[in-house]
């Protein structure tokens, strides 16, 4: 196995916060609107246009990827991928390893802050290898989307089979 370092999330990633706007609660703005655990209205302006936000309270540590521009609501911490170091989708599945609740603070309401984020440490491999991992957890991940799929159509299936039966 090739050699893998130790690094601190702020050497790879900008981690900033998102900041807070009178959007509204649908899609009639041009941008969507994410809070710490997805989608809460849209906006008439753009604050984030790729890489990751993670839940900074409420949804503390969830992880949403972001490849269009939106407004990242002062809920979120945004990170900018450094790209010449880390491959994008799999930055992915390293921060949703993380369990990065785990690292917000233990009060009545758990906050995640930036530098807690910055200060962690991972173990980063080399870039060529970062592409393999990713391309391969990207195939499962397709495979389970698949699966799930022929799931749910099974399942209609065999509810429109037992009205018709019984």
């Amino acid at each position: 196995m090739s050699e893998w370092r130790k690094i601190k999330l702020e050497d790879i990633c900008k981690i900033s916060s998102g900041k807070s706007a009178k959007y509204v609660k649908d899609q009639t703005n041009k941008f969507k609107v994410y809070g710490s655990n997805g989608i809460i209205g849209s906006y008439n302006e753009a604050n984030f246009y790729k890489g990751y936000l993670v839940g900074r309270v409420g949804a503390v540590g969830s992880v949403q990827k972001i490849n269009e521009p939106v407004w990242a609501s002062d809920n979120t911490l945004t990170l900018i991928v450094n790209e010449s170091l880390v491959d994008f989708n799999f930055m992915e599945f390293l921060l949703t390893t993380m369990n990065l609740a785990n690292y917000a603070t233990k009060t009545a309401q758990p906050l995640l802050t930036q530098t807690i984020l910055r200060k962690l440490e991972i173990d980063l491999p080399p870039l060529s290898e970062q592409h393999k991992i990713a391309a391969i957890l990207s195939s499962v991940d397709e495979a389970i989307e698949k699966t799930e799929t022929i799931i749910e159509q099974t399942e209609k299936v065999k509810k429109g089979l037992m009205q018709q039966l019984l």
